[in-house]
């Protein structure tokens, strides 16, 4: 029938649109860029991507009683594959984004989250396997063209869910705090925190 998967196409729509679904496209979208330094990337991507929706999607069937796409799953592996770096093993990738949407489920409020599960999972995965980042795929070793598409996409995703005071308020505390810091104390105990891959995060 012609309209059997309008249902279908109407909430990938609605996905879209969504603060989640958009992130989604852009971390894709930069991801393939990133690809262009180092097929490495792919297959973090991939692996962290799976893992994370293997074990995300039984979860939500099991508690909303429904099949449900795990979009969530999908967000946490994407920024885990790019910010790991990509010369990790591709497990990596794949247990720090199990580790990290199963911490969503583990480690929580009432009604939310406690800790963002990709930057959970993140640390965790630096004890584990003592995993290096480099934040971003491969974009920091692109021309300054991929680094304008990089801020630029983060600016618009933190202006459409209307965040982008808080990112400007964070980022002036930060450097100020790290500035005074370097002033006042010793310049080298900071210094790395403006060197890659740190002035990347």
């Amino acid at each position: 029938m012609p309209g059997a998967n309008a249902p279908k196409r109407h909430a990938l729509r609605r996905f879209l649109r969504s603060p989640k679904g958009l992130l989604s496209v852009i971390l894709l979208a930069l991801v393939a860029v990133a690809a262009t330094a180092t097929t490495r990337v792919w297959p973090g991507v991939l692996a962290a991507v799976s893992a994370g929706m293997i074990v995300d999607a039984p979860i939500l069937r099991w508690r909303k009683r429904r099949w449900e796409f795990p979009s969530g799953a999908l967000l946490t592996g994407l920024i885990v594959a790019m910010v790991l770096a990509p010369q990790e093993p591709w497990y990596v990738a794949a247990v720090t984004t199990a580790l990290g949407v199963a911490s969503k489920y583990v480690v929580r409020a009432a009604t939310a989250n406690t800790f963002n599960p990709a930057a959970l999972a993140l640390v965790a995965a630096f004890y584990l396997f003592d995993a290096g980042e480099s934040w971003w795929g491969a974009l920091p070793e692109l021309p300054a063209i991929a680094i304008v598409l990089l801020v630029a996409s983060g600016l618009f995703i933190a202006d459409r869910v209307t965040r982008l005071h808080a990112v400007f308020a964070f980022l002036a505390t930060y450097f100020l705090l790290f500035s005074a810091t370097a002033f006042i104390g010793d310049p080298a105990r900071v210094a790395e925190l403006y060197r890659a891959p740190d002035v990347h995060a």
